[in-house]
C-alpha cells in the first residue's frame, strides 16, 4: 500500500525533492546534566545537511504536542530556536490528509474500482494548520 500511496503522491510531483528527515522532539531536549553525548555533531551535521538543501527537517503535530509538555520556559525557547533553524516552521501533512491517501491507495489495489485522481497534496506546508489536517492560506 505504501508503493501505492507513493506513486499517486509521486506523479504529481515535477522533480525530486531531497530527503525529508523526521526527528523528534527528545531528539533535541537536553538532559539534566547538559546536552547529550554526540548531539553537537548531530546538530551541525542536521544544519549542513539543511543548509546544502540536501535534506527538509518538517516539523509535525507530534513537536507541537511535545513542546507543550515542555514545563521550563527556557528550553521551550531553546528547543524551539533549533525547531525554527532546521525546519523554518514548515509542517509535514497531517493525519487527515496521510489517511485520506492511505485509504484511496488501498481502493485502488481492489480490482475494478477506481478513484478519481486528486490534485496534487502537498506533503510539507508551511503552516502548523497544515499539520492537523487544516488548510492554509498562501
Amino acid at each position: 500500500m505504501a508503493l501505492a500511496m507513493a506513486k499517486r503522491t509521486a506523479s504529481a510531483c515535477p522533480f525530486t525533492p531531497p530527503p525529508v528527515a523526521f526527528t523528534f522532539t527528545s531528539n533535541w531536549r537536553e538532559s539534566r546534566s547538559g546536552p547529550l553525548p554526540g548531539y553537537d555533531r548531530l546538530l551541525e551535521a542536521c544544519r549542513r545537511s539543511r543548509t546544502d538543501g540536501r535534506a527538509l527537517f518538517p516539523l509535525s503535530s507530534t513537536h507541537v504536542i511535545e513542546l507543550f509538555d515542555i514545563a521550563s520556559v527556557v528550553q521551550r525557547r531553546d528547543l524551539v530556536a533549533v525547531m525554527e533553524e532546521l525546519s523554518g516552521f514548515n509542517y509535514r501533512m497531517g493525519r487527515p490528509q496521510s489517511q485520506q491517501l492511505e485509504v484511496e491507495a488501498a481502493l485502488d489495489e481492489i480490482p475494478g474500482v477506481t478513484i478519481a485522481p486528486q490534485s496534487p497534496i502537498p506533503l510539507i506546508g508551511p503552516s502548523l494548520l497544515w499539520a492537523f489536517g487544516k488548510p492554509w492560506r498562501a
